[in-house]
């Protein structure tokens, strides 16, 4: 995955995603309905949505480069990595996905005129999804430390700290991040973004778990215990990340 073919390899995956779920006039309407529970939206609330969402997938693509070039140059420094696991693939894809929110949330806004709410914003994301993640995180470092002497742990441990910052740090813009022009719309998409960054931090730690777990030579008589072990992470990952990007409950 290291070799020449990774430089091709990545941002094509990134292309045929980005066309397999590009957004259209139904995944703006179902954008509302989901996270803004708004059952019949104007079209213009509905365009307003899909701009916002092409401009995402639009910035994965080219973002999706950086994935083999760090890979090519984390060997010179902290030896050979070619054993994350299935970081390389659907982590680098997580990785782009929240550098693009991250670049497309801090960039200047266009719009001549915003509406915002009177309503004081609160923390958009549930406390119980925050804490999965957390331990998930500190599960991966601690895995990448008792695996040492490992160079690539501290790859690994870098990488969980980092994409925890942004996770967090895209969950903070969603909430503070100047108001849009249509007040409905702007609620929705702040409430999916950060829900969905945090989401996509789940994923991710469960990811580094794995790659972590790689690195370890199970004894026969412990295998049973930790096979079950990786199973209730990988189900606890999977649920909670399908929790989190389901949209709020409402009444």
């Amino acid at each position: 995955m290291l070799n020449a073919s990774a430089l091709y390899l990545y941002p094509a995956c990134g292309l045929v995603l980005m066309l397999l779920t590009w957004p259209m006039t139904g995944s703006g309407r179902r954008v509302l309905r989901r996270w803004g529970n708004i059952t019949n939206p104007t079209a213009d609330q509905i365009r307003l949505v899909v701009r916002h969402l092409r401009e995402r997938r639009l910035l994965v693509v080219p973002l999706m480069f950086l994935a083999p070039l760090t890979a090519r140059a984390m060997p010179t420094i902290l030896g050979p990595t070619s054993d994350l696991g299935s970081y390389h693939l659907l982590g680098s894809l997580l990785v782009a996905w929240l550098l693009a929110e991250v670049i497309a949330t801090v960039r200047p806004r266009r719009e001549p005129v915003r509406v915002a709410s009177l309503v004081r914003r609160d923390w958009l994301v549930p406390r119980w999804a925050v804490g999965l993640h957390l331990a998930l995180a500190a599960a991966a470092i601690t895995l990448a430390v008792v695996a040492q002497p490992w160079p690539g742990g501290w790859y690994l441990i870098a990488l969980t700290l980092v994409t925890s910052l942004v996770v967090y740090g895209i969950a903070w813009l969603a909430m503070t991040r100047p108001a849009g022009i249509n007040d409905d719309v702007d609620a929705a998409l702040r409430t999916r973004t950060a829900r969905s960054a945090v989401g996509a931090g789940i994923l991710l730690a469960g990811l580094l778990i794995d790659a972590a777990g790689t690195r370890f030579h199970i004894e026969p008589a412990a295998a049973r215990v930790w096979t079950a072990g990786v199973s209730v992470i990988t189900v606890a990952t999977l649920i909670g990340w399908g929790a989190v990007i389901s949209g709020p409950r409402r009444a």
